[in-house]
């Protein structure tokens, strides 16, 4: 049986909802209660929403960028009302159950659809789908922001604290019922009216932002290949990878079975192999070069985004009564500060230091002893390839003869 509370984050930066309850009724019934709120009782009509459909599994090639305006507006819509209910509740009214759990259900259609939205945007991104996907960020962002600053629903959850017997709640309720209510008081719900718009303001800039910030990286990581030819490159490489290579490379109409290319990329399944196996030290600082230049090139330097995204931060801790952004992302967490946080830091570098340096010092020497020169500092690009090199002549251990142990239909 599931616990009652299952914890959930909505999908947005920064914005914690709280705990979601398992469903009162069944999933079905929902659905059913959806469809006949969105569309009318008629089954086939459904389809004009498919991202609020609430069956399983998820009808993915329905889900196109096109549909995705009308479905966000009607889950706006169906949210909204969903919260209207629970700030007209009578004061004297106003409990637990209507309440709290109507707020946990409130939004849950809007909630879904957005997080299937947000999966396509990071597992199929293209122009169509990101257009439609910024065109709808303000819009859900907005939203989500001002439902913790809604004063009429503020006064109905304040209302249901000083009603609620808390002595009838089961632990799990009492954390509930106090983690909603720490939601609001984080998010601003005592200020005044001009800083909580502010505070809205603030959120939806950093949004907009970070998705940007996270467009660049995305687009810069893509633009980046690099195509071998020479065999004497990959010898050694695990089978997989070559193969992955070599497909990749034929894709881009590059090489042939008689005489084979491989392409090598940013995305950490090419790049990790490719620093650890590739033979020539030229390819492999250029490959270290490019990742450690994402986000910092014309047109996808980031580095204005970062000092925007920080200085809205520090508002936005200021705002809420914390000394720095740290402070504020902490507060709920197990470190509660972020002097605490940092403190854990550096204890961890103090006691993991030493072991890290001897590490290095083992690695260059087995690199001074293989190649018969002086021991000298090692290059960053060089560290996965000789540490590969070293673990398999210091315990003959080689990762890829795990994988036959570990195949898909064994592990799943």
């Amino acid at each position: 049986m599931r616990d009652r509370f299952a914890p959930r984050r909505i999908l947005l930066p920064g914005i914690l909802v709280g705990f979601r309850p398992i469903e009162r009724s069944t999933k079905a019934d929902y659905t059913d209660c959806l469809r006949k709120i969105m569309c009318g009782t008629s089954m086939d009509q459904s389809l004009k929403h498919p991202f609020l459909d609430q069956h399983a599994p998820i009808a993915w090639s329905r889900l196109k960028p096109s549909r995705m305006a009308d479905d966000i507006a009607v889950a706006i819509d169906l949210a909204e009302a969903d919260l209207r209910r629970i700030e007209v509740i009578p004061p004297e009214q106003a409990g637990y159950e209507n309440v709290f759990m109507a707020f946990e259900d409130a939004g849950n259609v809007l909630s879904e659809a957005w997080s299937k939205i947000q999966h396509l945007n990071l597992v199929m991104d293209s122009r169509e789908l990101r257009e439609a996907y910024n065109a709808q960020l303000p819009k859900v962002i907005g939203f989500f922001s001002s439902i913790l600053r809604r004063p009429a629903l503020w006064s109905s959850i304040q209302a249901a604290v000083r009603n609620t017997d808390r002595g009838s709640l089961s632990a799990l309720q009492q954390r509930h019922m106090d983690e909603i209510v720490a939601d609001f008081r984080e998010s601003g719900a005592d200020l005044d009216e001009a800083a909580r718009d502010r505070l809205g303001e603030i959120d939806a800039e950093l949004a907009q932002l970070t998705q940007t910030y996270s467009e660049n990286v995305l687009d810069a990581t893509n633009e980046w290949e690099l195509m071998v030819d020479d065999p004497q490159v990959v010898e050694g490489f695990p089978e997989v990878s070559l193969e992955a290579a070599r497909l990749s490379a034929r894709e881009k109409g590059f090489g042939s079975s008689e005489t084979p290319v491989w392409r090598f990329t940013l995305k950490g399944p090419s790049y990790g192999p490719f620093m650890r196996y590739c033979n020539d030290p030229v390819l492999r600082e250029k490959a270290w070069r490019a990742a450690c230049a994402v986000g910092t090139v014309s047109p996808r330097d980031n580095r204005d985004l970062v000092e925007r995204i920080l200085t809205f931060r520090k508002e936005k801790a200021g705002i809420l009564g914390k000394d720095h952004y740290a402070d504020y992302s902490t507060s709920r967490r197990m470190a509660r500060s972020g002097s605490v946080a940092r403190s854990f830091l550096m204890k961890l570098r103090d006691v993991l230091g030493d072991a890290a340096v001897r590490d290095i010092d083992d690695l260059v020497r087995f690199r001074a002893t293989q190649m018969n020169e002086p021991v000298a500092p090692m290059e960053p690009w060089d560290l996965s390839w000789w540490s590969e090199k070293l673990r398999r002549s210091a315990y003959d251990f080689d990762e890829e003869s795990l994988r036959p142990w570990f195949s898909i239909d064994r592990v799943v």
